[in-house]
């Protein structure tokens, strides 16, 4: 029995209330800024004349809607047509231009950091705020992102969102991605097998790791199903608009009843989704005619009423059948693509170097009240560069070299003259004491309290042997570089569609090297070249006596169609994968769909079997993709140059069709150590102090930079907890704190800023909306952290 709420949407929308079959027809845009073209020549091309029509048809017919999925081409609208803002505006107040994010654009959710994906949503909050927007977005819908972290519900949670839709998921099929037939799709073990085949479901309530959960549906058949509504042919795609035009009653009664089938086998509710806009696909001149014409001549016979709508219209109707939805936990979205990992290593490290300098200038400048205005172009280019089709290196290099690098090596060189001196620099720890070495024919060996290293000249400047508690660690040469031949490109890696090809073809350890040694005020520097198809790549290993595990460098490019890997082979084996992803830590099997599996991981990975036997562990400082060899050695990819995705040696794949040669040299850092007995938590894999990273400032500024930032927070919990962000506020007052706890014990953290005395909390959401007060006892901010990230607002002075 249908609820009140449930009438009175169907009451406001046009739907009879003893309909028993409704197909909701969704227009929406899907404007990707720097993809094939510059976001400018979009905008040229398309946007300007996307909107101007979605305009003139909502003012024909005040029943019309038209969402759009991102704020970056709607600003630029805005600023472009200052004649059109009252329009503009009216419409979006009146909920007939709707958001369905409130993203500067639709973000990857698997390379950036949690905080980049907060700011997102903040910055575009904000815009919309700024020009009278009343929109607060409930729904962050991910059109065409490539997988998605599977701790998305914590992330929207995070920020104020109930509801997500997204497209592609492991497993399932897309058209052009394959030169296979759908019906080798969804791939056994996936995700889309799980929901398509198993729950038979599109819509779900999905509950993550740390439990949190939002309202989804998954577009099993494409985020354009309902394009060719009203034409003939193969495509409205503007890279294949090969179609025409046909508003016949036959031709519209057939597409309505052939969607309706298609998404009838996945329904749970009385109602169905069809989205219509692939990229940069211009609205549907008479939809509401034709849709009215439908309803008036085949709905008494099929039973089937088509309305245009949203996307958030859908959810409140499925909503008020909750109960007939099934709960999914632990939805594992990925590996969908894992080309796009580390493709482009050189973009990812620049990207990931620019949010810590914008963090770190905000941190710095909590008594600059103007800071927030002077960042604000700052982040709005920060913020685009999230895109799914920047950060993953999905563009030409056409596309690369206008828009792309500038954009973060200017936010780098800016935010760099900004950052404010240091009062002092820390000192050389007293009781810090070089690794005690020496040289025997062709080997290195490197002492230290926490191990014995042997370095094998022989055998490329690898690890021959690593001796802890007098105990071999390693069962063959390790921190070695691997170059394989692959046919893959910036999406996709060579061995992940038909026709294609991964193939190892040299190792480090197979070419000897000399090695050079420097000894530094605090550590033993170890320096080694290899030469891969003409190609200088140069690995460096970092010794110290106060840290248990050993630093390392990669430099280099990686030659044309080529992926380097850093292989370690310990001497037992792991059956377990462990590693951050944005919003928390995730176990993965070794291998799903793809063999070997290239998983994306951030900060670190640990490779394990059970709590009796000890564990590989490595950290890095940028996004990359890590694979497990059958449980045995684990492998990471410091350096990609893919060029493009090639099938039986000469095909193109008719959706991956950007070329892109990796031009620049890149540093890769990393860290790696055995770890003892136990899991990620036990070893406590996610605390900070890791300090690798080795960018534009110098080791003495970046120390006391790092003490500056840790003065500023005290922190009282029985598991780690790190500030993610301090900053003025950008809606409301007083300053922002984000904390985040990737374990949790239920106890509440206290919070002290000493040099700010606060008397008034809230726990708010990361688009800055209050939630709860909390309580201030002493200066001390007492904050129950349920889900591993907490924003608080802060008053004071």
């Amino acid at each position: 029995m249908a609820t009140d709420l449930e009438m009175t949407i169907r009451q406001h929308l046009g739907i009879p209330a003893d309909a028993p079959q409704v197909l909701i027809f969704a227009e929406s845009s899907h404007w990707d800024p720097n993809w094939l073209l510059t976001s400018e020549e979009y905008y040229k091309k398309y946007v300007q004349n996307n909107l101007d029509q979605a305009l003139h048809l909502l003012a024909a017919d005040e029943r019309r809607r038209y969402s759009v999925e991102c704020a970056f081409f709607l600003r630029m609208y805005w600023d472009r047509n200052p004649a059109r803002h009252e329009e503009l505006l009216s419409l979006m107040n009146q909920g007939r231009i709707w958001m369905t994010s409130s993203g500067v654009t639709t973000a990857d959710t698997l390379l950036p950091t949690e905080e980049a994906l907060l700011r997102d949503f903040l910055v575009g909050q904000e815009w919309l705020r700024e020009i009278g927007a009343r929109q607060v977005p409930r729904t962050a819908y991910y059109t065409d992102s490539f997988g998605c972290t599977p701790f998305l519900p914590t992330l929207l949670n995070a920020a104020g969102f109930s509801r997500t839709a997204f497209t592609r998921i492991d497993g399932m099929y897309f058209i052009g991605c394959d030169f296979e037939t759908a019906k080798n799709f969804p791939r056994p073990g996936s995700s889309a097998e799980y929901l398509g085949k198993t729950l038979k479901t599109q819509d779900f309530t999905w509950r993550d790791p740390n439990g949190a959960e939002v309202l989804c549906h998954w577009n099993a058949f494409n985020y354009g199903q309902g394009d060719m509504l009203t034409a003939r042919g193969l495509s409205k795609v503007y890279l294949a608009p090969y179609y025409i035009p046909d508003q016949s009653a036959r031709l519209v009664r057939k597409r309505v009843e052939q969607i309706n089938r298609q998404l009838s086998s996945l329904a749970k509710t009385p109602y169905r989704f069809c989205p219509i806009g692939f990229d940069f696909t211009a609205p549907i001149p008479e939809l509401m005619d034709v849709l009215d014409r439908y309803n008036e001549q085949e709905y008494p016979r099929s039973g089937i009423w088509v309305v245009n709508a949203t996307l958030d219209d859908y959810f409140d109707l499925v909503n008020e059948h909750r109960e007939a939805l099934p709960l999914v936990e632990n939805l594992e979205p990925n590996p969908y693509w894992t080309g796009f990992y580390s493709a482009r290593p050189y973009l990812k490290k620049i990207a990931h170097q620019a949010l810590d300098q914008l963090v770190t200038l905000e941190r710095l400048s909590l008594e600059d009240p103007s800071i927030n205005d002077r960042l604000k172009p700052d982040w709005w280019k920060l913020t685009a560069t999230n895109h799914h089709d920047l950060i993953t290196g999905t563009s030409p290099d056409t596309v690369m070299d206008a828009e792309s690098y500038p954009w973060l090596e200017e936010l780098l060189a800016k935010t760099a003259q900004q950052m404010p001196q240091p009062a002092a620099s820390s000192p050389t720890p007293a009781d810090c004491s070089l690794p005690e070495w020496y040289k025997r024919d062709d080997e290195l060996i490197i002492t230290t309290p926490h191990y014995r290293v042997t370095l094998s000249e022989r055998l490329g400047g690898c690890i021959s042997s690593w001796i802890i508690n007098g105990k071999e660690t390693l069962s063959q040469p390790s921190n070695d570089l691997v170059s394989y031949a692959e046919s893959g490109g910036l999406w996709r890696m060579g061995h992940e569609f038909k026709g294609g090809y991964l193939r190892e073809m040299a190792k480090a350890s197979q070419i000897p090297v000399q090695l050079s040694i420097v000894e530094s005020q605090t550590s033993l520097r170890v320096r080694g070249e290899i030469v891969f198809d003409g190609e200088t790549i140069v690995r460096e290993l970092i010794f110290s006596c106060n840290d248990p595990r050993i630093r390392g460098k990669v430099t280099g490019r990686a030659p044309a169609r080529t992926s380097i890997m850093l292989r370690f082979t310990p001497a037992f084996s792991h059956s377990r994968l462990q590693m951050v992803q944005p919003g928390g830590v995730i176990e993965r099997p070794l291998v799903k769909i793809y063999k070997p599996t290239y998983w994306p991981m951030q900060n670190f990975v640990h490779a394990w079997t059970d709590e009796e036997q000890p564990g590989f562990a490595m950290l890095t400082t940028q996004p990359t993709a890590v694979a497990s060899l059958d449980g045995q050695s684990i492998e990471w990819i410091p350096l990609r140059n893919a060029t493009h995705e090639t099938a039986f040696g000469f095909i193109g794949i008719p959706a991956n069709p950007a070329t892109g040669f990796e031009k620049q040299s890149c540093t890769f850092e990393y860290a790696f150590s055995i770890t003892a007995k136990g899991s990620w938590q036990e070893n406590a894999l996610e605390s900070g102090g890791w300090q690798l990273v080795e960018n534009t400032r110098s080791l003495s500024q970046r120390e006391a930079i790092n003490q500056q930032l840790q003065q500023q927070v005290s922190i009282k919990a029985d598991l780690p907890v790190n500030v993610t962000a301090l900053k003025h506020a950008h809606h409301g007052q007083g300053w922002i704190l984000r904390l985040r706890a990737y374990r949790l014990d239920g106890d509440p953290v206290q919070v002290m800023l000493p040099s700010l005395r606060i008397h008034q909390a809230w726990l708010c959401d990361a688009r800055e909306q209050d939630i709860a007060p909390l309580e201030v006892i002493d200066g001390w901010i007492h904050v129950p952290m349920k889900l591993p990230l907490a924003t608080l607002r802060l008053l004071g002075d």
